[in-house]
């Protein structure tokens, strides 16, 4: 059984990152090379210009992400307020309105 690889400290906050999506976004490519990638910067093997254009790349997935679905878009606490507040006016006067 091979020895199981540890996760350092860019890959932990790209999975961090990636939580606050959906999970169609989350489990997706783009994803999916953010962890592929941010395993690669923590290795450290790499010389630093070529680090520097991994990490360009990293950072160009997370705008590309933010623009697929705002962290908290669907389903925050506004939303959830929201909702409450219909809910409520609904039942005060009768769905009328």
């Amino acid at each position: 059984m091979p020895a199981r690889r540890r996760q350092g400290a860019i890959e932990k906050a790209v999975r961090r990152d990636l939580r606050a999506f959906p999970e169609a976004i989350s489990g997706g490519a783009v994803a999916q090379a953010m962890l592929t990638l941010a395993a690669e910067a923590d290795t450290r093997s790499l010389e630093p210009r070529d680090l520097a254009q991994l990490l360009r790349e990293l950072r160009l997935c997370s705008v590309q992400l933010r623009d697929m679905a705002p962290p908290g878009a669907e389903g925050d606490k506004i939303d959830e307020l929201r909702k409450k507040r219909e809910e409520r006016l609904l039942r005060e006067h009768g769905g009328q309105g």
